[in-house]
């Protein structure tokens, strides 16, 4: 018998551990929540949103969804024209990818509706609809710079980069910056 994820390369996923994640910006401190991921069986990039894990059952879920680097709907929900509720509730396509904990050989992918992430994780959208992933990139690099300062550690290294991500920055976000 021919399994669903043999037929179908957006479910043929490995292991989260296996996986190969991209670091781009703004997802790369929002790993926590979001990662970026490259599927090895079609080729495309996917976010990929942390749903529930479960110590007792030794599971995680992550929702994945497709989302090139030119997608306008990734475009808008990056600088905040699209809530983190809006974007997740309007793909077209999400995927429940679940890995095991100790067993990495057990991954369990099929397609969901979005009403699944919103059940799993409720209080956590009323949080981050509040701030864009840019913008939260941004606070997180302002706290970095002031957690030197208040270290007494040289912070030339944490003000450059977060001159290089505001040049970034205000040219996605524009007018809305100034």
């Amino acid at each position: 018998m021919v399994k669903s994820r043999d037929l179908d390369p957006m479910l043929n996923w490995g292991h989260i551990v296996s996986s190969r994640r991209l670091k781009t910006c703004p997802f790369d401190v929002l790993e926590w929540m979001v990662r970026e991921c490259l599927n090895d069986h079609d080729g495309r990039r996917y976010l990929a949103l942390s749903g529930e894990m479960s110590l007792c059952e030794r599971y995680e879920l992550y929702y994945l969804t497709p989302a090139e680097l030119d997608c306008p709907a990734r475009q808008a929900f990056e600088i905040g024209d699209l809530t983190w509720t809006e974007y997740w509730e309007s793909r077209p396509h999400l995927i429940r990818w679940t890995n095991s904990f100790l067993e990495t050989s057990y991954v369990s992918t099929e397609y969901a509706q979005p009403r699944e992430i919103f059940q799993s994780s409720p209080d956590i959208f009323s949080y981050l609809d509040r701030r864009s992933p840019f913008e939260f990139k941004r606070e997180v690099m302002e706290f970095r710079i002031n957690q030197d300062i208040l270290g007494k550690c040289d912070s030339s290294a944490s003000e450059a980069n977060y001159r290089e991500f505001m040049k970034v920055y205000e040219r996605r976000m524009g007018k809305r910056v100034a």
